[in-house]
């Protein structure tokens, strides 16, 4: 039994060879896992009773069924890597490897094909995706130097002494650059980053290193406080606002006390927030089904919303009084339709790849939308027919091109140009060309180096018909649009850059207010002395979709949701009028009904949101409700209209759909690896067909697959002469791979809490979120267990890596394969735990569930002997059965130990440098200094070295380890074994080798 600090108790149990068989959680629901003869997982069964399944061959998992049905099956080559999965609706994915066992080609059964080329150190340095080639070039230390895209454009990359991104500078064609530059201090600490403007912002930070004051490119000041565990306490901004927070003991967060009152979140012993009580007083309750699912929302008046599932977890129904909800699917698995207690309704028709292929929206009259969809082997959508009633205008075949970075190029309708779209090097739309019943309407656009727009004119027959300037704050936000010279919309940011006015001189004033979280709680518009207060209850477990409830001048609408907006009711006294909401592909409303089952309202929109609808809508505003009016806020993609502003509300920031931008940057910074998404104010990359942002920090869609990375940092053994030397490779690691193009929360850091103080959890914990990594610390290995165990199906991991100690019978007689992540530990800082309890065998591995894996996963073990046989077993390696069971491949070391005795040294021929073992360039370069004739990356590697070992000496005392991580990886030398080396020899088969699935 395990008691965590609030005295919840989670209770394990294991059979006869210690293998896992039955987890109950602090409320009581149970997960069984059984084996086959082999020792691998055959079931596992969660609390519902549902049960996944997994068949093998040959040692090899073959076949994945979840209630009986099959998910999906795999095959392999001759040299038992995987070579084909096929999922139950006959869609496959084929992997080709060239002998080093890397992926050179991948095609799906659609026609997507998809080819990479490696350099000699196995770095990705082309990939040809459908005849669009991207280029990676790196420096001498294998850090990503530049990136030529698919169109040409250019995009470098350059780093300091110490390895840390200095700068990015995008290129156009005549080699002019956008540069954005990025200063650390000696501890590596990010403390500046300076615009292509050169305007600065700048982050300080205290003893313990945690983030005190960033001062913005306004001069806005905002502090930061914590708690003794290092979690952030309290936020104050430069305008004179506070927010504190406090937590339970476990580190929820548990109140929120902010300008506008107190916010109390109670949660249930398994962390799920079950009560939510806002500022007004408003209670929110939730309750939850033993697999999880949310199964019941409670609104304030007492109101319940309750959520059905079937045996294979999927949303069945919606049970809301007058107002069900019925969701059918189809043999795979996939929504099929939604029937809607009104006897309205939609339906739902895929490719075998699960492009969505027909959509039908109905209402009791008959069809309302028919919607069919064509896509090209790269999985575009290039064409849409849409046929709808009573909306003949917008009617038609649409056919959509995109350029090799697959944004939008033209669009089509019924065989003839609609509109056409240029783009420069930056990612910035310079050219829209429409054909209108007035003939050619060119739009072009001006941007400034820091990709803000900053004009833009509408030509019509050579004669320039509109001509808008935009102006900005220092931090990026659009303050003001001026039309013929004529000011016309102004805007109004706070200290945390929350929009909080927007005024028109037509249209009216609106004031906005937010709570400390970041959602918007209320509205003041006043529209020539008419007055009216609009109050938001917000659904704050949601970062979008997640308005419940809707109040203006004392009248009420609330709504219900799956994934996306289902129903709104309307609350007349004691009585609740409902109506439906039917969309399109993107989520947008396409149709209301009403409790007739009739159809009373349409919506229509061009490709990035214009309101393109001709439909006789009552003349009663769409943003608010006014003389019983019945109102709805929601419009493109689930966004909330605003009449006053003129644009979308996207939750983070607000959409235009004229221009396709966003009036502020996005707060995510983009990826490395994705240059096109550094500019950070572009609608989904310029690709509205297919991609959504549905909170405007970051675009999805049905092609996007998110990376899911966890790097292990194991305990600190007691006679190790450095104690840190596993978190600093971990750390090397992170940034390697958020300099590669991985977004930082993307990536989780689980640290085993052995061996270490507690001034080092709190440390690394501060040194994660200085990274924006997810820090997870663990005691033991049934920690590690259930953190896997637990990894959302829609975020399969995708990458692992260990560093700790490793053991294998071979070397170690006594011991099983293992990550020894407790090796040699001081005994006082077990607190009743045994080394047993903390390390994970080879054994624990059956205990893993493999379906939250992705299929194309790689794991690293910088550990001992992880891919050395076990000869008094199985005769197979840690490595191999992790491979098994993970279905993916893995890296380990075979009959040699990882050396992290150099991870922070030059050797003087380079024997210590590079990825795993010596990079022959650095050994060349470690030959060539003696002469001072070494490359520019080798004296950079070494200013680094002799600056981390100054750093050492001052700053980095209170740590005792560097926040940029070591200069190295760890590399693979000798196994020093007993006489079984020589006989066997295992001298001469040794190395990293990679480990498919058997």
């Amino acid at each position: 039994e395990v008691i965590d600090a609030c005295g919840n108790t989670t209770r394990r149990e294991y059979d006869a060879v210690g293998r896992l068989i039955l987890v109950v959680d602090p409320i009581g629901n149970k997960t069984s896992i059984e084996y086959n003869g082999s020792g691998k997982v055959k079931s596992s069964t969660d609390a519902l009773g549902h049960k996944r399944e997994y068949e093998y061959e040959n040692g090899k998992l073959v076949a994945e069924k979840y209630q009986g049905k099959l998910i999906k099956k795999r095959e392999y080559d001759q040299t038992g890597r995987l070579s084909k999965v096929i999922y139950a609706n006959g869609h496959t994915l084929t992997y080709i490897y060239d002998a080093a066992g890397r992926v050179t080609h991948m095609e799906t059964s659609s026609g997507r094909t998809i080819d990479n080329e490696y350099d000699s150190m196995g770095r990705r340095i082309s990939q040809n995706d459908c005849g669009s080639v991207t280029a990676y070039e790196y420096t001498g230390t294998g850090k990503l130097k530049k990136i030529t895209d698919a169109v040409g454009n250019v995009t470098e990359y350059s780093y300091d002494a110490l390895g840390q991104l200095s700068s990015v500078e995008r290129k156009d064609k005549n080699g002019n650059g956008h540069l954005t530059v990025y200063e650390h201090d000696l501890a590596g600490r990010l403390v500046s980053v300076i615009d292509p403007l050169g305007n600065k912002e700048t982050y300080t930070y205290d003893d313990e290193g945690k983030l005190k004051i960033k001062k913005d490119r306004d001069g806005f000041d905002t502090a930061y406080r914590y708690n003794e565990i290092g979690l952030i306490s309290g936020i104050d901004y430069a305008d004179g606002k506070s927010v504190k927070l406090s937590y339970d003991a476990l580190g929820r967060l548990k109140k929120l006390n902010d300008w506008l009152g107190n916010t109390d979140i109670v949660s249930d012993a398994l962390g799920r927030v079950i009560s939510v009580t806002d500022h007004n007083g408003r209670s929110v309750g939730y309750e939850y089904d033993a697999a999880g699912n949310r199964s019941a929302v409670i609104y304030p008046d007492g109101h319940e919303v309750r959520y059905e599932y079937d045996d294979d977890g999927k949303l069945v129904f919606i049970r809301d009084e007058d107002a069900d909800v019925e969701y059918i699917y189809d043999k795979s698995g996939r929504l099929s339709g939604k029937n809607f207690a009104n006897g309205s309704g939609c339906t739902y028709e895929y490719y075998p790849d699960g492009h969505i292929k027909s959509l039908i929206n109905a209402d009791k009259d008959g069809i309302l939308d028919d919607f069919s969809y064509e896509y090209n082997e790269k999985g575009l959508r290039t064409a849409v027919t849409r046929r709808r009633r009573g909306m003949e205008e917008v009617s038609g075949r649409y056919e959509y091109n995109y350029d090799p970075l697959q944004r939008i190029k033209s669009v089509l309708k019924d065989g003839s140009l609609l509109r056409s779209y240029t783009y420069d090097e930056f990612g910035n739309r310079v050219r829209m060309e429409e054909e209108t019943g007035r003939g050619p309407v060119i739009t072009d656009y001006m941007f400034d180096a820091a990709d803000r727009l900053i004009s833009d004119q509408v030509v019509i027959d050579g004669e320039v018909e509109t001509s808008n300037r935009y102006t900005y704050d220092g931090r990026g936000n659009l303050v003001e649009k001026i039309v013929n010279g004529v000011l016309k919309k102004t805007y109004s940011f706070d200290a945390a850059g929350m929009m909080t006015a927007a005024e028109d001189p037509e249209a009216g004033r609106a004031d906005y207010d937010y709570n400390g979280l970041g959602f918007r709680t209320s509205m003041v518009s006043d529209n020539a002395g008419v007055v009216a207060k609009t109050e938001y209850l917000i659904d704050i477990t949601r970062d979008a979709f997640n308005l419940l409830e809707m109040t203006v001048d004392g009248e009420k609408e609330s709504f219900v949701y799956d994934r996306n907006v289902v129903s709104m009711k309307q609350h007349r006294g004691g009585s609740r009028v409902s109506s439906f909401y039917l969309q399109d592909e993107l989520g947008s409303t396409m149709r209301m009904t009403g409790t007739d089952g009739y159809a009373y309202d349409a919506y229509a929109y061009d490709e990035f949101g214009r309101d393109i609808s001709s439909y006789d809508r009552k003349e009663a505003g769409k943003d608010y409700i006014k003389e019983g009016n019945l109102i709805q806020p929601f419009a493109f993609t689930g966004y909330q209209t605003d009449n006053i502003s003129g644009m979308y509300f996207a939750q983070a920031r607000s959409y235009d759909p004229i221009t396709g931008r966003f009036n502020g940057k996005d707060i995510k910074p983009g990826s490395a690896m994705l240059p096109d998404s550094l500019n950070r104010y572009v609608y989904c990359l310029s690709n509205p067909i297919q991609l959504v942002d549905v909170n405007g920090k970051c675009p999805e869609g049905d092609e996007e697959s998110e990376d899911n990375s966890v790097v292990v940092s194991g305990g600190t053994a007691q006679s190790d002469k450095f104690s840190y030397q596993f978190i600093e490779t971990g750390l090397h690691d992170i940034h390697e791979q958020i300099d590669a193009g991985v977004s930082a929360d993307d990536i989780t850091w689980m640290i085993v809490n052995a061996g270490y103080k507690d001034t080092d959890i709190e440390h690394f914990q501060e040194t994660g979120d200085n990274l924006g990594v997810n820090v997870v610390i663990i005691d033991d290995k049934y920690d590690f267990i259930d953190f896997i165990n637990n990894t959302d199906s829609d975020d399969l991991i995708t990458r692992m890596s260990f560093f700790c100690h490793g053991q294998c019978p071979r070397y170690s007689h006594s011991a099983e394969n293992q990550l020894s992540f407790a090796y040699n530990i001081d005994p006082d800082t077990l607190d009743g735990r045994t080394v047993e309890d903390i390390n994970f065998t080879q054994s624990d591995i059956s205990s893993l569930d493999s379906s939250v894996f992705a299929d194309d996963m790689y794991t690293y073990f910088f550990s001992c002997n992880a891919g050395t046989d076990d000869f008094t077993g199985d005769n197979s390696s840690f490595a191999q059965n992790w491979s098994n069971q993970t279905g993916g491949y893995s890296y380990g070391i075979r009959n040699g130990r990882t050396f992290y005795g150099a991870i922070n040294s030059v050797g003087s021929f380079g024997f210590h440098i590079g990825s795993f073992t010596a990079v022959p360039g650095d050994f060349v370069n470690g030959a060539l200094d003696i002469v001072g004739k070494a490359s520019s990356e080798w004296e950079d590697k070494k200013e680094r070295s002799q600056a981390r070992l100054e750093n050492l000496a001052s700053d980095w005392k209170p740590f005792g380890y560097s926040e940029k991580g070591s200069l190295n990886y760890p590399c693979m030398v000798s196994m020093a074994g007993d006489l079984n080396t020589t006989l066997d020899g295992g001298v001469f088969d040794r190395g990293f080798r990679v480990f498919c699935p058997e």
